[in-house]
């Protein structure tokens, strides 16, 4: 879960070369060691964005959102799957292989639920900062006992409904490779772009400045495989003379350290 606020202005962008060199992995290695979040910022009454949250100048250009039209998310409604099987399929893979996004509708988690639960992770970042720095993430999902009362029964179901409908998702997505409905689940859950050797596409995760006076809450779940060494890469099915392996074999301790260094 992730709390963001409107309420400061960009900084100066991280020191060019004329300056200091910036170590932006060690100012994200402080910001983390506080264990604060940013809650704990915004509680701290900053008026401007640390430059860890700042793009440096020479990707910002990249990044601003473009003057032509928006692309569509494609929208998948989970209410036919069962009625209209072939059809959800072809239109998940094709969310998938174009986009790398999409919207899922109709996919039975109650809006009581998506209420409560956002009502509880707020109701836990209002608690005091020692309270809260008692947590934090880890490798492996935290027992139920573990889980603070103020949220527990909320986030306990939360993960059940979630969990349920990853499990239809990651079915679907197996089947729009020409695979059996259980062949990712073997697996376990990795990076879709990598096992279906780029069958798949990846969209650049990106999080615009909310403009509004309200700070935005966002409950992220991450489907990740429980063998941090077991290898992951192009699935065989999917490869061949024509289209070889894009990827080497890799472990998730290994994906996972290059992407915090890089």
């Amino acid at each position: 879960m992730s709390m963001s606020s409107p309420i400061a202005t960009p900084s100066q962008p991280p020191p060019t070369t004329t300056s200091p060199p910036y170590d932006r992995l060690k100012a994200v290695k402080q910001f983390d060691e506080t264990k604060a979040g940013v809650k704990g910022l915004i509680d701290s009454g900053i008026k401007t964005i640390p430059s860890i949250f700042i793009h440096p100048p020479e990707t910002l250009s990249d990044l601003a959102p473009g003057s032509g039209p928006e692309p569509e998310i494609p929208i998948i409604d989970l209410s036919v799957v069962h009625s209209s099987h072939a059809t959800v399929v072809d239109q998940i893979r094709n969310a998938a292989s174009t986009v790398g996004f999409f919207q899922v509708i109709n996919h039975g988690i109650s809006l009581e639920l998506m209420r409560s639960v956002i009502g509880a992770m707020k109701a836990f970042h209002e608690q005091p900062a020692d309270v809260r720095a008692q947590l934090k993430m880890g490798p492996v999902a935290a027992d139920e006992k573990e889980i603070p009362e103020v949220c527990r029964k909320e986030v306990m179901e939360w993960d059940r409904e979630v969990v349920r409908v990853g499990d239809i998702l990651l079915g679907l997505l197996s089947e729009g490779l020409g695979l059996g409905a259980e062949r990712l689940a073997e697996l376990g859950l990795s990076q879709g772009r990598m096992v279906s050797n780029e069958d798949y596409k990846s969209a650049d995760h990106r999080v615009l400045a909310n403009p509004s006076n309200e700070p935005r809450v966002s409950i992220a779940v991450f489907l990740n495989p429980g063998d941090r060494e077991k290898l992951f890469g192009p699935l065989p099915e999917l490869t061949s003379e024509q289209k070889p392996a894009l990827y080497r074999d890799f472990t998730l301790n290994e994906f996972m350290t290059r992407y915090v260094v890089e």
